[in-house]
């Protein structure tokens, strides 16, 4: 009878039959993560065991809720587990958690276009219809299995309730998606009613100041990531350097404008942004938490920079050993296969050489800002072209 379940989707040892679903089947609830199984008898009665008492890991294929944050603005939503991680998460929620063309929810205000994002259609379980998904990155601990009233579901086409089973889906994230799903945040950890995500690089975190990543939406316009990335192939499309998978641009070779404009970025958005949202991490790394625009501001060597990458082009797991990094993805993320930065905790050497427990691949725009001390490392660019911001500055 379970004929219908991916071989991959492995059961609890204990669990607690909820009854009849609508799909036919039964929900097999813990303390870690709800799935709805089709096609399975179903029963009304208990079976003895506790919900509460006994953790399981979550599988790909789980439906599962979670609560996202954008613009301030908090949706609650039914998701289905892609690619499980003790620090991320790969969902797929219904289509009106997508993020509009204006930045906000999909369907805010009459907003009927998606930014960057892409959604995707996925058959339904035992309905022969197709419902729409699109993809997210959140922190693991946002994931949760109690079930939330009002949330978003999904729904087929025609607006009914319909759950997308886990192969459409699957195969979706893999193929079309291409592995692609924008970090979105949440309103679990350190960041909560923040206009940042503090994004955990280790079990054992504390925003910014250790194994912390801080993402910053739209800290560029599309237009400002624009002229970054003209300006940036007007200087390839002139000179006679012959191309490379990384070509590094230093600001002050693509002309004073763009020079002045990212000294504006550091100096009138992220330096205020450590003022007004992490006045104790400024006082920690520059010894006061104001005034911090009087004090001289030194960069790493040729930044701040564009970094352009074409395919194969990669940065090798460093760490910038400055007071603080800032790193602005300009393209868009559909220009470009692969990419994304790798995140490893910091002072533990010996985890390099494991997989990154996290890639980040943000909206447009979006800043993401850490200590001089984090690992991290650019991922190879399969095919298109990316363009970074990068700059790692001291304030002395």
């Amino acid at each position: 009878q379970l004929s219908q379940v991916p071989p991959w989707l492995k059961l609890p040892r204990r669990c607690h039959r909820e009854g009849a679903s609508q799909s036919g089947g039964f929900r097999v609830q813990s303390a870690k993560y709800m799935v709805v199984l089709g096609d399975c008898s179903a029963s009304d009665e208990d079976d003895g065991y506790s919900t509460s008492t006994e953790e399981f890991d979550w599988r790909p294929g789980m439906s599962a809720y979670c609560t996202f944050v954008l613009g301030g603005v908090v949706r609650a939503a039914q998701v289905m587990v892609v690619e499980p991680g003790v620090l991320q998460s790969i969902v797929a929620a219904p289509y009106d958690c997508g993020i509009a063309a204006s930045g906000g929810w999909l369907d805010a205000d009459g907003a009927c276009e998606l930014d960057d994002q892409q959604s995707f259609a996925c058959s339904c379980v035992g309905t022969g219809e197709r419902c729409r998904v699109v993809f997210h990155s959140i922190g693991s601990e946002a994931v949760i299995a109690t079930p939330m009233l009002g949330c978003c579901e999904f729904r087929t086409s025609k607006g009914k309730l319909g759950r997308p089973t886990a192969r459409s889906v699957m195969t979706a994230y893999y193929g079309q998606a291409e592995e692609k799903a924008y970090r979105i945040q949440t309103n679990c950890g350190d960041a909560q009613d923040k206009p940042f995500d503090a994004v955990r690089t280790a079990p054992e975190s504390v925003a910014f100041s250790s194994n912390s990543v801080i993402l910053i939406p739209d800290l560029l316009t599309k237009a400002e990531c624009q002229m970054l990335i003209d300006v940036a192939e007007q200087h390839i499309a002139a000179s006679s350097i012959d191309a490379q998978p990384l070509q590094r641009l230093p600001v002050r070779e693509l002309g004073s404008a763009t020079d002045e404009f990212a000294t504006h970025v550091i100096r009138d958005r992220v330096i205020p942004f450590f003022e007004q949202e992490l006045p104790h991490v400024a006082q920690g790394l520059f010894g006061r938490a104001t005034g911090l625009n009087g004090m001289r501001l030194s960069y790493s060597c040729n930044e701040p920079a564009v970094n352009r990458y074409t395919a194969g082009g990669e940065f090798l797991i460093h760490h910038d050993a400055f007071s603080v990094t800032v790193n602005v993805l300009l393209s868009e993320p559909r220009s470009f296969v692969g990419g994304g930065t790798a995140f490893w905790p910091q002072h533990q050497p010996e985890a390099s050489g494991a997989r990154a427990p996290v890639l980040l691949r943000p909206r447009r725009g979006t800043a993401a800002i850490f200590n001089g001390e984090v690992e991290h490392a650019g991922r190879p660019v399969e095919s298109g072209l990316r363009h970074l911001f990068v700059a790692s500055f001291h304030l002395s």
